[in-house]
Parts: structure tokens; C-alpha cells; sequence
């Protein structure tokens, strides 16, 4: 039934959905042996900038995702060395853009990966990129929501950019603050198309829960 209804969507929406199971899937398939399963959840406050005159006044954005990661430590990859041994995963959340009667909220899925910045120096600022899907729950309408031109679809492309700075370790958790961007629309695939573009503060708590079970069970 799933490809009854895909066969029966838009060719933007198609290639749209292909092309994010291929994102995931790398994300899935960027792994090995000594990779260690961690999650984080982390909490957004910031403003979503208004993209064309008269847009809809707007609180400030809010959101909560849930992180599902890996740490990933084989010195024998190629790959992990030459990158720096980032962390991969995908990120799973819920914003509300300030304005749930006209702006709405999204619903987002977004493979990521994290590098460290300044290893030689510091091991506690990290650069964290990612790339995928939102959905989006109010669009552009011409007769009930015509100053809204952020997108007249509803699944968008997703891209997120963050510097993370941790203020304070320890062996159960691991709190960050972070200073970011996030941007969605839909790659012109459907007219108007502004584009929603945010600028958030973030709290972040890295579990590390997963990764000591995981290292006790690979030295049983």
C-alpha cells in the first residue's frame, strides 16, 4: 500500500522521499565495530525571521528533538580517521514556528553528522550539519493564508547548522549550549517558496548511558 500511494503523489514529492530513505540509509550504513549507539535531546528558543512583507506576526520559535546517534571510534576506517571520528545519527522533532493558526508547526526527520572543532586545542566545541525532511502543517493559501510564503507544500526539505560548546561532562550526561541555523522549503518545486530561515539557542544533553553499556558489553 505504501507504493500505491506513492505512485499516486506528485513527481517532486517522489523524488523528494527516494532521496531522503537514501540519506538515512547512508547515516545507517556509516558504522562499524566500534561505533557506540548514544542518544541526546535538546530544546530550541529562537525567532523564525519573516520571509516576505506582511508575513504573519510571529511568538518566539520553539522545539524538542531526539537524537538517535553513534560515536564512532574504528581507528581501521578510512573514512571515520580522515573526518576526525564524527558522530552520526538522525534527529527526530517538533517545532512550533510561533504562530500555530498561520505559520503552524513542523515535524522533522534529519540524518546528521558532528565534527569537533579545534581538536588540538579542545575537545568540547563541535559543528553539528544535517540534512532532511520536515512536514509542514500550514501553508501558503491564496484565499486562507496568502501572506504566508514560506512553501505551498507540505513536505519540505530540511538543513540545520549548529556550533555546540559543552559546559559541563560527566559520565552519565554531557550539557551543551548551542547557537545555530535552520532553513526549510521546498527546492522550487512548488511556487511561492521563501523559505523559512531561524536562528536558535539550543540546550543539549548528551546521554552516554547507550555508549557505557555498549563498551562494558564489547569487553565481556
Amino acid at each position: 500500500w505504501i507504493v500505491v500511494y506513492l505512485q499516486k503523489q506528485k513527481p517532486s514529492l517522489l523524488k523528494k522521499t527516494f532521496l531522503l530513505f537514501a540519506i538515512i540509509s547512508l547515516a545507517f550504513k556509516l558504522q562499524a565495530q566500534d561505533s557506540y549507539p548514544y542518544t541526546a535531546s535538546e530544546v530550541f528558543i529562537g525567532q523564525t525571521t519573516p520571509p516576505n512583507t506582511g508575513f504573519p506576526e510571529t511568538n518566539l520559535q520553539t522545539a524538542f528533538f531526539l537524537s538517535l546517534g553513534q560515536l564512532n571510534q574504528d581507528t581501521e576506517s578510512d573514512w571515520m580517521s580522515r573526518l576526525g571520528f564524527p558522530k552520526t545519527g538522525i534527529a527526530l522533532g517538533i517545532t512550533d514556528l510561533g504562530n500555530s493558526k498561520l505559520v503552524g508547526q513542523t515535524y522533522t526527520v534529519l540524518p546528521y553528522a558532528e565534527f569537533n572543532l579545534f581538536s588540538k586545542k579542545t575537545n568540547r566545541i563541535h559543528l553539528n550539519v544535517g540534512l532532511g525532511a520536515t512536514y509542514v502543517t500550514r501553508t501558503f493559501d491564496m484565499e486562507k493564508n496568502r501572506f504566508n510564503r514560506i512553501t505551498t507544500e507540505k513536505i519540505n526539505w530540511a538543513f540545520r547548522s549548529f556550533i555546540y560548546y559543552d559546559v559541563w561532562k560527566s559520565p552519565q550526561v554531557d550539557w551543551r549550549i548551542g547557537l545555530g541555523y535552520s532553513h526549510f522549503s521546498n527546492g522550487h518545486t512548488g511556487l511561492p517558496n521563501q523559505g523559512s530561515n531561524s536562528f536558535l539557542l539550543s540546550l543539549f544533553a548528551f546521554l552516554n548511558g547507550f555508549i557505557l553499556l555498549a563498551k562494558r558489553i564489547s569487553l565481556a
